[in-house]
Order: structure tokens, then sequence, then C-alpha cells
């Protein structure tokens, strides 16, 4: 592949890479990491491709594999930092801080108590509005399992809480 078969490849798929990572971590600095990493793999490859459609999925299949590795390196120790739970909650209403705080660290409980991957799904689901068609696709499965998935990782979190009914 030709310098500006290369370039021109690149300019086209890196907001798609650095739009994929960040839906993947939830972290600006992260994504663009992430990204960079990704676009040097495909610099030290570029003479694999013969087409750039190859450089592309290439590129994004890559951005996804390094984004996971660095969700599970970052999950691995079974905590989560306050901030994200506190941006699954939502609440939008003026509560006072103490019950606030409290609703966090309960949530935070019961997420840490789940697999890494019932944590990745619920926040890709319910903190960055990803379809299940999306979430799909950045996890290599149908959008069938991740129905079920989400659903099962909704009730892990529920009996967690001890909440017997609700809408998430």
């Amino acid at each position: 592949m030709l310098l500006t078969e290369y370039i021109e490849t690149v300019t086209s798929v890196r907001p798609r890479m650095t739009r994929l990572a960040r839906d993947i971590l939830a972290d600006a600095d992260e994504a663009e990491d992430a990204a960079q990493e990704a676009l040097l793999r495909l610099w030290t490859l570029r003479e694999r491709f013969e087409t750039a459609s190859d450089m592309e999925n290439f590129a994004i299949a890559t951005t996804r594999n390094i984004c996971l590795n660095r969700q599970r390196d970052l999950l691995h120790d079974n905590t989560m930092r306050l901030e994200t739970v506190a941006e699954m909650v939502h609440h939008n209403t003026p509560e006072s801080e103490k019950i606030q705080e409290e609703d966090n660290a309960r949530l935070a409980k019961a997420m840490n108590g789940m697999s890494e991957k019932y944590r990745a799904i619920l926040r890709m689901r319910n903190v960055e509005q990803l379809s299940y068609k999306e979430i799909a696709e950045v996890l290599g499965t149908t959008e069938g399992s991740i129905r079920v998935m989400i659903a099962r990782a909704r009730k892990q979190v529920l009996a967690a809480l001890s909440i017997t009914k609700t809408r998430f």
C-alpha cells in the first residue's frame, strides 16, 4: 500500500476508531490513547494490506480489541470509580448529598459483584445509550445474546439491591 493510500485510509477511519474507543471506554483520554495504539499497529503492518477496506476492517477490529483489553485491565481489580457509578445512576433531581452517596455506594457494591462483561454491557446500554445492535457489533455477538445478557445483568443488580420491581 502506498503512503498516500495509507494516509487517506487513516484519515477516513480514524474518527470511527476514536468514536468506537470512546463508546467502549467512556473516557476521552483513554479512547484517544487506544486509537493511537491501534494506529501504531496499523502503521507497522501497513504493507500487509492490499486494499483500503482490509485496512479499515483491521483498524476497527484492532481498536475494539485494544479497548476491551484496557477495559478488562481497568476492571480487573473488581472495583469501579465512584464517578463511573454516579454516571450510571443518572439522578437529575436535587437530592441531598448523603442520600446520593448512599445510593452510589449500594450501586457500586452491586456492580462490583457482577462479572466484568455484565458491567460493560450495562454501561454501554445505560450510560452510553448504545443500541443492542451496536453492543452486539462491539462484542462480536448477536443482538439476541445481548438482550439476554442485559436482562440477566439487570436481574443481578436488582437482586443485589434487594429490589423486586423496577424498570431501568
